[in-house]
């Protein structure tokens, strides 16, 4: 691999937050911030090109990030999942010219720039699949190789069981950071980190 590498953001964050009662998680605030906006922003630095697969609530979600260097998409079938959303994503991203997508969540309130560049580092060493792993929990975001776009959309299948399917073709970055891990699903979970509806 030469040191030059382009990826492209691809922020999953089209979900309902059932789990959530009446909130929309990613809307909820710590200071002044959005969880989506603060879960975007560290993969600003190191990507040439963010895209946001909006869904649920999209209006107020896109205005909580229209400040933000990122293109919004908006899939009309949110409802079926992370899955979706992901293929929905990965065909707009098909013609893009980067290297690689980096699959991310939009509810990943604890990721840094380097964590991201962590994972970048590998692919650079690799040119796999990386994919990040935490005490051998497997953790999100996930970097693509874009050559594996076109077999996963073919495949009709989520992508979990396309990787899982292909483990030859994946680099474990084993971390230590538990950002990896860390996302928000239940307001317990939003209050731990910090977050509230105002």
């Amino acid at each position: 691999m030469t040191q030059s590498l382009s990826i492209a953001a691809l922020i999953l964050a089209a979900g309902e937050s059932l789990r959530m009662g009446h909130l929309n998680k990613l809307l909820l605030k710590q200071g002044d911030k959005t969880l989506v906006h603060q879960a975007i922003q560290p993969y600003l630095p190191l990507c040439t090109s963010v895209t946001v697969v909006l869904g649920c609530d999209a209006q107020r979600v896109g205005d909580a990030i229209k400040m933000l260097p990122v293109e919004t998409i908006i899939t009309p079938q949110y409802k079926k999942g992370h899955h979706q959303s992901a293929r929905f994503g990965l065909q707009a991203l098909r013609s893009n010219p980067q290297d690689a997508v980096l699959i991310g969540l939009a509810d990943q309130y604890a990721l840094t720039h380097e964590d991201i560049a962590e994972m970048a580092s590998l692919y650079k060493q690799d040119n796999k699949i990386i994919i990040p792993r935490i005490a051998n929990k497997r953790g999100n975001p996930v970097l693509l190789p874009k050559r594996f776009i076109e077999p996963i959309l073919a495949s009709r299948e989520p992508i979990r069981t396309f990787l899982d399917r292909h483990p030859e073709e994946i680099s474990w970055l084993e971390s230590t950071s538990t950002a990896f891990l860390q996302d928000i699903d239940t307001p317990e979970e939003a209050k731990s980190a910090g977050y509230s509806a105002e």
